[in-house]
């Protein structure tokens, strides 16, 4: 998960989190400002999303995993249900 051992061969996922630890840190010069992260990660494998970061996935096998439901609002705003935020 954290890519390989120099910058260069990391991954997406390894930049996004350092670019964005980096901004709060410089960004974080004022006393009234505060930050707040959420994080959610799923794959599509074979048009069904799977959420990364369930802990209840170590349980039970990949077949048992609950699939994640995208859908539009009427204000065309998308969804996801069964993610989880961490």
């Amino acid at each position: 998960m954290s890519g390989g051992e120099t910058w260069d061969q990391r991954g997406i996922i390894p930049r996004t989190f350092n670019f964005l630890f980096k901004y709060i840190t410089l960004m974080n010069r004022d006393p009234n400002l505060k930050y707040q992260l959420y994080v959610s990660y799923f794959e599509i494998y074979n048009e069904n999303g799977y959420d990364l970061l369930d802990r209840k996935h170590g349980e039970v096998p990949f077949e048992k995993w609950s699939k994640i439901n995208m859908y539009e609002d009427m204000n065309q705003n998308f969804h996801m249900k069964n993610l989880s935020v961490h």
